[in-house]
């Protein structure tokens, strides 16, 4: 058996003298990829703890933006609100103003068939006015009807330019 042990330890041997030094080489390798390994964890987790500070500052900046959004939203309805109410009060004086209208149509019609009717009247006294003087000529006292009639004349005047005038504001 000695041998064997023999053997078994020279094995050994050669496996210590081969193999320990590459062991060793590859501990002391380990050693340092686990140590460059601690520094990228170190850098990743100082990384990571960057970009979730950025994230809960972009998510506080979200926030604001939500809150703004939620003001001019409100700000629109407002808005809206007004323009609602604005356009109602548009409709209300478009309304009224169609009904004045059509009761200042209704006076210019009134108005209209009062200066028909003051023209028929006019004519009805220059009718009358041409039997009057026809009449006066032969009355002994003509100076007198001549002033009666010349303030006959003044009155048709008056009425005939108040026609006129009426009849030009109609127009």
């Amino acid at each position: 058996m000695s041998t064997a042990r023999d053997i078994v330890e020279g094995f050994r041997q050669v496996v210590r003298d081969l193999l320990i030094p590459e062991f060793k080489a590859l501990q002391a390798e380990v050693r340092l990829l686990g140590e460059r390994l601690d520094r990228l964890e170190k850098v990743l987790e100082e990384r990571f703890a960057q970009v979730e500070q950025r994230f809960g500052q972009m998510e506080q900046r979200f926030g604001q933006l939500d809150q703004r959004f939620v003001q001019i939203e409100q700000r629109f309805a407002q808005v809206d609100q007004r323009f609602a109410q604005v356009d109602a009060r548009f409709e209300a004086l478009t309304r009224e103003m169609n009904e004045r209208f059509a009761r200042v149509d209704a006076r210019f019609d009134a108005m209209h068939k009062e200066i028909l009717d003051l023209a028929k009247a006019v004519s009805a006294i220059d009718g009358k006015m041409d039997i009057l003087m026809r009449q006066m000529a032969t009355l002994t006292d003509v100076a007198r009807l001549t002033v009666r009639v010349e303030n006959l004349e003044k009155q048709v005047s008056t009425l005939a330019e108040t026609v006129r005038q009426l009849t030009a504001s109609r127009s």
